[in-house]
């Protein structure tokens, strides 16, 4: 955040250096601690900045200063608040009508062997880190790991190599090591290994294994979506959301969590029990965020329509 705002403040500087007013729950340092720095930064770089004591509440006291001068409903009780009724949101068939047009795809697992020649593939992504042992002679996977990057690439790649070698019992010979991913460049370096692979080759390659005939694929990443068109065999075009995370995994793992209470691990089983997932039709992040609110806060709609909602929306 501080070079961010660094670079902002170096532009504006050339222009014109004016008074600064800095406003938002941001300021709630009680909340934001680590924004203490970045406020001794501005003081510095801003010598007529000003921060007023309600900047944390700005929104509220301004809504407040509007009802003064403006005609408002006059306050009487909660219940005159809150009122039970339908969201305003078109809904969806449900998700667990679509599940018999799913074909889940496995790669067949063994125990590892002595004397077992295998491959390691990593894929160092934004948000996790993922391994497999494949053994050379039947490409059964013999070990795999799943873990969080946690912002440290090449540390979730030490963890990735300590947990398939726990995994094996007996002596294996590892001739090969393809990294992908985001992290692939940082973690193909630290691994001394020529086998950097990006994640549209990689994506076609494992669909193509799967399914010969495969010519779309369409991957939920970490903090970008991707798709991408196979001719024979080969991706041929491609496309990606790099600048909005609408669509993404890190955003349906953030608004499940800050708006539903539900952990990443639990949307799938609870969205398929909902019968009209409400249709947030916004293409923009900080949009279907305020539907989810809104939605979740009419009471007939229950929390598992907003949460098959969201996986639609990531279908589309």
């Amino acid at each position: 955040l501080l070079p961010q705002f660094q670079s902002l403040l170096l532009v504006y500087s050339e222009i014109q250096l004016l008074p600064g007013l800095v406003l938002g729950g941001c300021m709630c340092q009680g909340i934001y601690p680590f924004l203490l720095d970045f406020l001794v930064y501005l003081r510095e770089a801003l010598p007529d900045l000003y921060i007023p004591k309600e900047a944390p509440a700005f929104e509220a006291l301004g809504a407040a200063l509007w009802a003064m001068e403006n005609q408002a409903q006059p306050f009487t009780s909660l219940d005159a608040i809150f009122t039970d009724q339908r969201a305003g949101l078109a809904t969806l068939p449900p998700l667990s009508a679509c599940q018999d047009m799913v074909d889940y795809k496995h790669q067949e697992r063994g125990l590892a062997q002595q004397g077992d020649r295998v491959i390691l593939g990593l894929d160092v992504g934004s948000t996790t880190t993922k391994g497999v042992l494949m053994r050379r002679s039947d490409k059964a996977i013999v070990a795999a790991e799943y873990l969080r990057t946690n912002g440290d690439p090449i540390g979730a790649s030490k963890e990735v190599y300590q947990s398939l070698a726990d995994q094996i019992k007996q002596g294996v010979t590892i001739e090969g090591l393809g990294v992908t991913g985001s992290g692939r460049q940082i973690a193909g370096l630290h691994a001394l290994t020529d086998g950097v692979i990006n994640e549209i080759v990689a994506h076609a390659t494992a669909a193509v294994h799967f399914d010969p005939e495969v010519d779309t694929i369409f991957e939920i990443g970490g903090q970008d979506a991707k798709y991408t068109y196979i001719t024979n065999g080969v991706p041929s075009d491609y496309a990606m959301n790099e600048a909005c995370s609408a669509g993404t995994g890190s955003f349906l793992e953030e608004a499940a969590k800050e708006s539903l209470g539900l952990d990443v691990t639990e949307i799938g089983d609870t969205a398929f029990r909902a019968t009209a997932p409400p249709n947030f039709s916004d293409q923009c992040a900080a949009f279907i965020g305020s539907d989810i609110k809104r939605s979740s806060g009419k009471r007939a709609v229950r929390r598992h329509r907003g949460r098959a909602g969201l996986l639609h929306r990531h279908e589309l």
